[in-house]
């Protein structure tokens, strides 16, 4: 019996000490209570006042307060303003890849007077240019942008035209581009292709006539068209578009607002596509 009283006894002393504890932590205390608190506590209170000593929040002078802005820098403002300084600009690009300067582009660029304005045609149609061409011809796009560009029958192969397109992409070259005749362009040309739709917002015409476009390729083309590119016209004649590959451009056009022109002649449809 001794031994039942004594474990009463510490249970009940148990209970009561716990009771205490929660009411120290949930109930209200009195001030000394909390002045033992926050000594126990390690002195937080104190020490949140010393971090919060020599914070303070300041505002400027009126004459220093901001109340103005500037203009965004003009890219073209340190542009050739000079037919000479073009052509010298074109041969050294030429002399860096390891090309002859073309005879019939020195002529072009010799005409042009007006700078920063889009008055200028490029006429290179049945030039023979190779990826080493493209690339020397970047210094004329860095500081002219044309109306129209036309590279029709330039024996353009895939690098070649990747050149071109992601020019005219970065430097905005021109509202009408001429690639027509160019058989030789195959994926990696038409994938830039795309990109240069898509991003190019000045570029409203494509003339892409006797090109060789496959199903692969209209897949790559079609998605730039289906998903906003800005041109106005698109000429596609003899591109041998029947069967599957005129379903998959008629598919992408059907979700394109922009387009107003679109040429197919001589693709040899028959009533089978219709």
């Amino acid at each position: 019996m001794s031994v039942f009283f004594a474990s009463m006894d510490s249970a009940s002393h148990d209970s009561r000490a716990l009771s205490g504890y929660e009411k120290s932590s949930s109930a209200p205390t009195t001030p000394t209570e909390t002045a033992k608190v926050t000594s126990h506590g390690g002195g937080s209170i104190s020490a949140l006042k010393r971090r919060s000593k020599g914070h303070r929040v300041n505002f400027p002078t009126d004459d220093r307060i901001v109340t103005g802005y500037v203009e965004a820098p003009n890219p073209w403002s340190n542009a050739l303003s000079k037919s000479e300084d073009l052509l010298e600009a074109y041969r050294t690009s030429c002399t860096k890849h390891g090309v002859e300067p073309l005879t019939r582009l020195l002529q072009q660029l010799q005409s042009i007077t007006i700078f920063g304005d889009r008055t200028q045609d490029l006429n290179l149609k049945g030039e023979r240019l190779d990826a080493r061409h493209c690339e020397a011809m970047e210094d004329i796009f860095k500081v002219v942008q044309f109306d129209s560009i036309s590279l029709e029958a330039c024996h353009l192969d895939d690098e070649g035209a990747a050149t071109v397109f992601d020019m005219i992409e970065y430097y905005e070259s021109a509202r009408r581009l001429n690639i027509s005749h160019n058989r030789n362009i195959d994926s990696r040309g038409w994938q830039a292709c795309s990109r240069m739709l898509k991003k190019t917002s000045c570029l409203q015409h494509l003339d892409a006539r006797n090109t060789a476009l496959s199903e692969q390729t209209l897949l790559i083309l079609g998605r730039a068209l289906r998903l906003g590119s800005h041109l106005h016209s698109l000429h596609l004649e003899n591109c041998s578009l029947t069967g599957r590959s005129l379903v998959i451009l008629v598919a992408a056009l059907k979700l394109n607002p922009a387009l107003k022109e679109l040429y197919l002649g001589e693709n040899g449809m028959g009533c089978a596509d219709g």
